[in-house]
């Protein structure tokens, strides 16, 4: 039997046993993906949506502040997208 394995990852599914094809059709519209490079002093993030089109990029220093500024600017991008 051919089945996928599903599993639970951060709010999202990681699915795999799964060619790209298949997983890229599971995509829904309006899905933003988020990528965080996590370092020592500055920390790297990109947005992209669903066709892989680049919404947004930018770095952030790693303190509570700058973390609470990452999140205000997730939420901008996530607004306009509304818009």
């Amino acid at each position: 039997m051919n089945q996928s394995w599903i599993k639970p990852y951060l709010g999202g599914y990681l699915i795999s046993k799964s060619t790209t094809s298949n997983k890229l059709r599971q995509v829904q519209p309006g899905t933003l993906h988020v990528g965080v490079d996590l370092a020592l002093e500055k920390n790297m993030v990109v947005v992209i949506d669903e066709k892989a089109e680049r919404l947004d990029h930018f770095s952030f220093p790693q303190d509570r502040g700058d973390y609470d500024y990452f999140l205000r600017r997730e939420e901008g991008v996530h607004q306009k997208r509304q818009a």
